[in-house]
């Protein structure tokens, strides 16, 4: 296997193998499996994505699901429409083509035989993922219509630009939150005008001869507080250090 850390090497790699992925793809089927919980014994049926390489490789894809029809669903990229009530037509929420940066590189690595760093698939996702769904999602729509038309501001971005990977919701039913692999739904909403009175610093206990310190994101227990920005000290946040257990 061939590794690429070049962020800007990942679009050749693409041009190069993205067809033969899709030949693979065409080969897709559900394929039924037994799961089981290690805790409580009890078996579950699921079923999981298996695809036949160029070369004649059985290869499994994705994680369990609960049907066929979602085992499936995580590699069709067919776009995708929801119902608008009020103007009574489909919209497209999901352009055809638009591949999550985690199964792009589930593809590259397992299908095309070709390993990108993490750096490669960070870079990936803080551009071509924000560029290539972000505004067609009707979610997405509607919250940047309250900051750009509304005048709102998300006070926890305001405060923390550069925090990284510091979610609010995770997929508890494959234990995520312990990969730290989720999305932010909840946000703090002010208007503009409101952001003088914004507190940008911790209580000072003896304000009149300590300078207040700067305000942190909690991180649990991580080393190095100064650098709460990073993902490594969000994943200390969301699994308190690694003392929640999935």
């Amino acid at each position: 296997q061939e590794e690429c850390s070049d962020v800007s090497g990942w679009e050749t790699d693409l041009d190069v193998c993205y067809d033969s992925i899709l030949e693979v793809l065409s080969t897709a089927e559900a394929v039924p499996v037994k799961t089981t919980n290690a805790v409580t014994g009890v078996t579950f049926n699921k079923y999981r994505v298996r695809v036949t390489s160029v070369d004649g490789r059985k290869v499994y894809l994705g994680g369990y699901e609960s049907s066929e029809e979602d085992a499936l669903g995580c590699y069709n990229f067919d776009p995708l429409y929801y119902y608008d009530r009020e103007s009574k037509n489909d919209v497209v929420y999901r352009k055809a083509n638009v591949v999550p940066v985690c199964t792009l590189a589930e593809l590259m690595s397992k299908v095309a035989r070709v390993e990108w760093s993490e750096e490669t698939v960070q870079g990936i996702a803080d551009t071509e993922g924000v560029s290539a769904c972000g505004v067609d999602h009707p979610a997405v729509r509607w919250l940047n219509s309250l900051l750009d038309e509304d005048g709102m501001v998300d006070v926890f971005r305001h405060l923390h630009p550069h925090a990284r990977d510091r979610f609010t919701c995770w997929h508890q039913y494959t234990n995520k939150r312990f990969q730290n692999i989720g999305t932010r739904i909840d946000y703090t909403l002010i208007d503009k005008a409101l952001l003088p009175h914004l507190q940008k610093h911790a209580e000072s206990k003896n304000p009149s001869t300590t300078p207040p310190p700067p305000l942190l994101l909690r991180s649990c227990n991580y080393p190095h507080p100064q650098n709460y920005h990073t993902s490594e000290a969000a994943l200390h946040a969301a699994t308190a250090s690694g003392t929640f257990e999935g």
